[in-house]
């Protein structure tokens, strides 16, 4: 988790009252960047903000934790001649951020453009530290080269698959970057003497192709409709896409919606406003959004599960059960939990209610990569008062329900202080789509290990602070693998085969060579130890561990399978 606060007390002024600050895989919360430090390479330049804003709105992409343990931020300075950059705080989880410039304004490019304006309000990061952003004007750049070039550039003419030749880009809309590296974005192009032609464009190792753009139609979509504006874009590990957009009715948008999921070459629809629910002819998807958040959300797990909010209409549908959360996957569509339905655990007539009308920031699902799925809501039904029906309700991978938070439990904020939760939200991200499952580059709030990042607030009208809610002992066990030891040669040995359970977190895809599981443990003395695996090959994986006390880090216990193991710095840090 990263976040952006503001600091006020003794020795704290204007000029030093913002900051940065990420918690990483040890659960310890640094402080990564503040107003007032020097930025890198640029002698004399200081920070000065970090979410400048217009209007109610940020102008920048707030900070991203990517899940190799580095911070992405965009910053103002100091000095008129680079008035902002981007900037990424290297290697968090094991050592004092190393904070470098990515980018700055003015960046000198390639002709035919000299040099970028302004550094636009989207900036996308991946695992290997490859940023893709826009400027002020439009242009699409990337770092995936030895020095910052475009992928796009307004007022050029590029030979555009899908479109043609001659395609100009007008505007991007919104962006993503997987961790191989491809890059898709939704934008509005020109094209032989046409114009607001909208697109979906990728880009793989230079090569551009529009698989998806207006006008055109797909399954599932009504006679005489076609594609409009696109509104979320989305890619998993295994680089299927899956976007929502909104369809054309003779040349004129409509408030028809649908969802598409692209695997390989082949496209398949999701849903489609008017379309029946599953095999219920009776009830109708109406569309994917809320009053608030109008263009919706979708999540694409790695296992290529879409999931998205809809609402319903047709045959005993009323307000009270119009909304809910819907997963698709290998063309089967299930419901996840709809308004009106039972919640299970609870007496009988307590429903699920509210899903489809909390405010901008909250009537969606959160989605980790491996299809765990947190909704927030309320209760409705005996019993159930306005001091205990606001909660978050837990849908783990394997089919389980379960109430992860509630509002009047008691949250211990510090030693010896508890008090009455009645506010949760999702950290300020949900607008715009902007949260993901954390494969396409965007910020995502549940990772794979069952942790939440959120607000939470313990009065009825603001929040106090950012939490993690750790859900991961509702979560399913681990697969066994093979842990490998470094003995006192220095050579790696078999540990055991085990299963890990549910005192173990996995973090990342197995494919992944950044990926880790984590088993928290405490010996007598009560320090907390972290025993990290870094995946090697197949179903082997290297044990070493670190142990967190303060700061500390403790070394030389025996190796005993299911006890502590010693850390080995080498292995876990990648050259």
């Amino acid at each position: 988790m990263a976040f952006v606060g503001l600091l006020t007390g003794p020795g704290v002024n204007d000029t030093t009252k913002h900051g940065i600050w990420a918690e990483n895989q040890f659960m310890d919360l640094r402080l990564v960047v503040r107003s007032g430090d020097s930025t890198v390479n640029f002698p004399g330049t200081m920070f000065t903000d970090f979410v400048p804003f217009l209007g109610a709105n940020p102008v920048f992409t707030l900070p991203i934790f990517t899940k190799s343990g580095n911070v992405m931020f965009q910053a103002l300075t100091s000095n008129p001649a680079v008035p902002s950059g981007i900037w990424i705080a290297e290697n968090f989880p094991f050592l004092d951020p190393a904070v470098k410039a990515y980018v700055s304004q003015p960046t000198f490019l390639a002709p035919p453009r000299e040099f970028i304006g302004s550094i636009g309000s989207i900036a996308r990061v991946n695992d290997r530290n490859e940023v893709v952003f826009s400027s002020n004007i439009g242009d699409l750049l990337s770092n995936q080269t030895s020095q910052i070039s475009p992928i796009l550039l307004t007022g050029l003419d590029y030979d555009m698959p899908g479109i043609g030749t001659g395609t100009r880009l007008q505007s991007t809309s919104s962006m993503i970057i997987t961790e191989t590296g491809t890059v898709a974005l939704t934008g509005t192009f020109s094209q032989g003497g046409f114009v607001n032609i909208y697109a979906i464009v990728t880009s793989r190792g230079g090569s551009l192709n529009a698989p998806f753009v207006s006008n055109q139609t797909l399954p599932g979509i009504p006679t005489d409709y076609t594609l409009g504006t696109f509104s979320i874009i989305t890619m998993n590990r295994s680089e299927q896409l899956a976007f929502s957009s909104l369809l054309a009715l003779g040349g004129g948008l409509t408030t028809y919606q649908g969802i598409w999921v692209m695997r390989g070459t082949g496209v398949e629809v999701v849903a489609v406003s008017g379309m029946p629910v599953g095999g219920d002819t009776s009830v109708i998807f109406s569309g994917f959004a809320n009053g608030f958040n109008q263009t919706g959300t979708l999540h694409l797990t790695d296992a290529g599960a879409v999931v998205f909010f809809a609402t319903v209409y047709g045959a005993g549908i009323t307000v009270d059960n119009d909304g809910g959360v819907w997963q698709w996957k290998d063309g089967s569509l299930q419901s996840v939990v709809r308004e009106g339905d039972h919640v299970p655990g609870q007496d009988s007539g307590v429903v699920f209610s509210n899903l489809d009308n909390l405010s901008p920031n909250f009537s969606y699902p959160v989605v980790n990569a491996a299809g765990d799925i947190l909704v927030l809501g309320y209760l409705k039904g005996p019993g159930i008062t306005t001091g205990n029906d606001l909660c978050l309700f837990l849908f783990t991978r394997a089919g389980d329900f379960h109430i992860a938070l509630r509002e009047g439990t008691m949250i211990e904020v510090r030693p010896g202080d508890s008090r009455p939760l009645r506010l949760i939200g999702y950290g300020g991200m949900g607008t715009r789509g902007a949260v993901s499952t954390g494969q396409d580059g965007r910020p995502m709030i549940f990772n794979d290990k069952g942790e939440f990042a959120c607000l939470l607030g313990f009065t009825n009208f603001a929040y106090h602070g950012y939490f993690v809610v750790d859900v991961n002992k509702y979560l399913p066990s681990r697969r066994p693998v093979k842990v490998l030891h470094r003995d006192s040669t220095g050579t790696l040995v078999a540990v055991a085969n085990r299963e890990f359970e549910t005192g173990f977190f996995y973090s990342g895809n197995v494919d992944d060579p950044y990926s880790f599981l984590q088993r928290r443990t405490t010996d007598d003395e009560g320090i907390l130890y972290l025993d990290s695996i870094m995946y090697r090959e197949g179903d082997e994986f290297l044990l070493v561990q670190r142990a967190h006390q303060e700061g500390a880090v403790k070394e030389g216990h025996e190796a005993v399978d299911g006890d502590i193991y010693s850390i080995w710095y080498d292995n876990l840090i990648p050259d």
